[in-house]
């Protein structure tokens, strides 16, 4: 890259930046708590967090306890105001851009990345769910984290100490944060078992094992959000255009900007020389596998599905 192309690369990523923080505090203030932030709000009512803990044996939330603990902790600094209870989430929003940036640097190019922060600092979707005071942007962020030192260990052969406990660390983080969170790094580990090279999948494999043990010490609450259903008393099951629809919405329900993306995937195809690499069928499977089974689950057992639980894969859609 020459020094006007960096330029230009570092230009387009600021502007996008300064311009997706604007978006996310604008009129903040305007719209009110959600229910599922109400709900979120009502369990911090507990004298204590082994209180808090063991209310999960008995009147289970539907996500893991992670994300509930910080709401706890920091409603005890900040009080019931509003904007300072979404303030957090929305700086992890906002930390998504960058991170998305060099997350697909690594795996394509500037331009590539330049284009997926966009997609995360501008669109709709990803900014409402970081305004949000819930597993969303907190989700996408590890998400990102995981993406991120996960490619340091397949692909870019990164094996030193800093490497392992940070892969370590927010593996173990996710599985706490949300079940989809849990299902696309659970995808993303299982690839990378077929992906590494051999020497190192002894390796590869105990690092995985650790972030799988450490779910343990919860797994009998995971086992009685699982026979309950968690939210699916009130979630109707998905039809058969979910998919689309989702898409619909993910680019704000616009036809204009749908029509536009559409002429750069086509310029794209156009002009591409080479076959998919395994880079591009990776993608493929990050963007669908967590929508089949999320879909089949929802449809066959207990409805789950929802366009939050989607946004964890919608860095691969982008």
């Amino acid at each position: 890259m020459t020094i006007n192309e960096k330029s230009r690369v570092q230009f387009f990523l600021w502007a996008i930046l300064l311009i997706g923080i604007a978006l996310r505090f604008y009129q903040l203030d305007d719209w009110s708590l959600t229910n599922d932030e109400l709900s979120a709000i009502f369990r911090t009512k507990y004298d204590s967090v082994f209180d808090l803990l063991k209310s999960y044996l008995s009147q289970p939330d539907g996500h893991p306890p992670l994300v509930q603990l910080f709401i706890y902790y920091w409603t005890t600094i900040i009080g019931p105001n509003q904007t300072l209870l979404r303030l957090p989430f929305i700086i992890l929003g906002i930390v998504c851009i960058p991170l998305s940036y060099r997350v697909f640097r690594m795996w394509f190019s500037d331009i590539t990345a330049v284009y997926v922060a966009a997609g995360i600092g501008l669109l709709q979707y990803p900014i409402l769910y970081s305004q949000l005071a819930r597993p969303y942007s907190i989700g996408l962020l590890f998400m990102l984290l995981y993406t991120y030192y996960w490619t340091k260990l397949v692909f870019l052969n990164r094996y030193n100490l800093k490497t392992y406990i940070l892969y370590i660390i927010i593996g173990i983080c996710s599985l706490y944060i949300h079940y989809f969170l849990t299902l696309n790094i659970l995808i993303l580990a299982v690839l990378g078992f077929f992906l590494i090279k051999k020497y190192r999948r002894k390796t590869y494999l105990i690092l995985n094992a650790v972030v799988g043990l450490a779910f343990l010490p919860y797994i009998k609450i995971f086992l009685i959000q699982l026979s309950i259903g968690g939210v699916g008393n009130w979630l109707p099951k998905p039809e058969n255009d979910f998919f689309l629809t989702y898409l619909y919405y993910c680019f704000n329900s616009h036809w204009v900007i749908i029509v536009f993306l559409l002429a750069i995937i086509l310029s794209g195809i156009l002009s591409f020389q080479n076959k998919f690499n395994k880079n591009n069928w990776i993608l493929l499977a990050l963007i669908f596998l967590p929508y089949i089974i999320g879909h089949l689950y929802s449809a066959k057992i207990n409805p789950v599905i929802q366009y939050s639980t989607l946004l964890f894969s919608f860095p691969f859609l982008l």
